[in-house]
């Protein structure tokens, strides 16, 4: 498909565009304010606990060091991993954050930011004829940058109102 002027000024006028845009604006913010204020919270409990690699992992190939990323709970023993949530999850209710027990704020804002995202890239497809599927098999590089090329486009049309009273 090519992408003419008048493509993109069709793009600028169709309000699911422009109303996905805003979603992912917030979407972002949400999850950035999250990770910010939870990450350091939980890398200070794995400091804490000095919780190491698995055997199993080990065995695997795994160096048998301290885990000190949260990125990389899944290299510790599930009777560690019981522990690490217990205390986190009193973390996270004390920060305010009403989550069942198992859920992470981080990740639950990671997920929303990254459905934003794929319906930002479902609005625009009609205009692209880029789909998401396509550009996840072109690779994560190229998902991001088609993104922020998306927003870019689309930041001066965003109701900044509607953004500060979400």
């Amino acid at each position: 498909m090519n992408i003419t002027r008048e493509t993109l000024k069709k793009m600028t006028k169709d309000r699911q565009c422009i109303k996905s845009a805003e979603t992912l604006f917030m979407a972002k913010a949400y999850y950035e304010t999250v990770y910010e204020h939870l990450r350091p919270l939980q890398v200070e409990v794995l400091e804490k606990h000095q919780f190491k690699v698995a055997d199993e992992q080990v065995k695997k190939g795994r160096k048998h060091e301290v885990v000190t990323n949260p990125d990389r709970l899944h290299l510790i023993s599930d009777e560690d991993f019981e522990i690490y949530q217990k205390e986190v999850h009193e973390i996270y209710l004390n920060e305010g954050y009403n989550v069942n027990f198992g859920y992470c704020p981080v990740l639950i804002a990671y997920n929303q930011m990254n459905d934003a995202e794929r319906n930002l890239c479902d609005a625009v497809e009609k205009y692209t004829g880029i789909s998401h599927f396509q550009l996840v098999c072109s690779g994560l590089d190229k998902v991001r940058e088609y993104i922020e090329l998306n927003l870019e486009f689309f930041a001066p049309l965003v109701s900044k109102k509607e953004l500060l009273h979400s």
